[in-house]
């Protein structure tokens, strides 16, 4: 018995025939913050995108809007090469928390 077409379109990337070229495609080519609209008129505007990855990512990616391509990873469970960010570090000034413009300590 052949499994159900949507058993497909999960998460994770599996069925993808570029998983990398996607998350290329996510961090180096996309504009944020994006909305899954736009996302997916850049995808299809990918002449490398596969169809079928195409069709994957309309049918795996929630609707809504992405501030980052780690968001759209993270949303996709594609994993991927991390993108490189410095370590975090707590700001301080003679052992004091820094104060932000609004009073809020960081």
């Amino acid at each position: 018995m052949e499994p159900k077409k949507e058993a497909r379109h999960k998460g994770g990337g599996a069925n993808l025939k570029d998983k990398e070229g996607m998350v290329k495609h996510l961090r180096e080519h996309i504009k944020y913050p994006a909305n899954k609209q736009q996302l997916l008129e850049a995808c299809n505007r990918m002449s490398d995108t596969a169809p079928e990855d195409k069709e994957w990512f309309r049918k795996t990616l929630p609707d809504k809007t992405y501030q980052n391509a780690d968001e759209v990873i993270r949303a996709l469970n594609l994993g991927g090469p991390e993108k490189e960010e410095a370590p975090e570090r707590e700001e301080s000034m003679g052992g004091e928390p820094v104060m932000g413009m609004q009073g809020s300590t960081f």
